[in-house]
């Protein structure tokens, strides 16, 4: 997991410049406290803890669906197969949860997540949930350790 963990902060950091924030959500997919990832005002990534994994929830909105059926032949057969099984969510698209636990699924994610975002920021929606709850295997970067040291202290209560 830290190796996972790692690479997505580099990853967020790198590719959008955005930077690790704590926050709680309560209405959220799931409502707990979470790292967001956004800069002026977009959202790149929401984290919540899981435990030896971080699930990614993705809202695509249907104006987008022949970009996505474009790249799920570059997608994992699993990750294929959840967007095309994925629901209708509140209107806006299709909605799946990516459970991120090996580094082809994050692959997955970055993948999904440059393509259709440089398509159309307006129109994605994104959230990476990435709570750990065995948070000795899961060591941020420096940059997020605050954050997660928060989250561990919650979790503990």
């Amino acid at each position: 997991m830290k190796e996972l963990w790692l690479s997505l902060i580099k990853y967020m950091e790198s590719a959008y410049n955005a930077k690790p924030k704590l926050s709680y959500s309560a209405c959220a997919a799931k409502p707990w406290w979470n790292v967001k990832f956004q800069k002026n005002g977009q959202s790149f990534g929401t984290l919540y803890p899981e435990k030896n994994a971080f699930s990614v929830i993705i809202i695509i909105s249907y104006k987008l669906d022949s970009l996505m059926q474009s790249i799920l032949p570059d997608l994992s057969p699993a990750t294929a197969e959840l967007y095309n099984k994925a629901g209708d969510y509140m209107k806006m698209g299709k909605w799946i949860m990516l459970q991120i636990n090996d580094s082809t699924t994050l692959e997955d994610y970055k993948k999904i997540n440059s393509k259709v975002t440089n398509k159309s920021k307006a129109i994605l929606v994104t959230g990476i949930e990435a709570v750990v709850q065995d948070f000795s295997e899961s060591i941020p970067s420096s940059a997020s350790w605050s954050l997660f040291s928060c989250m561990r202290h919650a979790a503990q209560k």
